[in-house]
């Protein structure tokens, strides 16, 4: 009987030394685990402040190339209006000098 108390109070004791040991195991867990949630956030803030970063670069280089488009398009009009202004000149003097050449016939 002494050796049975004896294999019960040793079992008894490892059962309560495993106890101690899941429940520790299990702080622990619960510990990781909100590490991993809190990682989780942080990365999923990280990521959500990128995509903002490169819409707004995305945003300023659109900017940028609708405003070098809208001073090519400046230019090549005023390029264009005083190549019509050369041409409507040009044309006048052809006129005045076909007149002249009328009127001297």
């Amino acid at each position: 009987m002494l050796r049975d108390r004896g294999e019960k109070d040793f079992y008894k004791k490892n059962a309560e030394d495993y106890n101690i040991q899941i429940k520790s195991l299990q702080a622990r867990n619960d510990e990781l685990l909100q590490r991993v949630d809190t990682l989780r956030r942080l990365n999923q803030d990280k990521e959500i402040s990128y995509q903002q970063k490169i819409e707004e670069a995305i945003n300023d280089n659109r900017r940028i190339l609708e405003e070098k488009v809208a001073h090519i398009e400046k230019d090549i009009m005023e390029q264009a209006e005083q190549k019509i202004k050369k041409y409507k000149a040009k044309m006048n003097s052809i006129k005045t000098e076909n007149d002249t050449l009328k009127y001297e016939l």
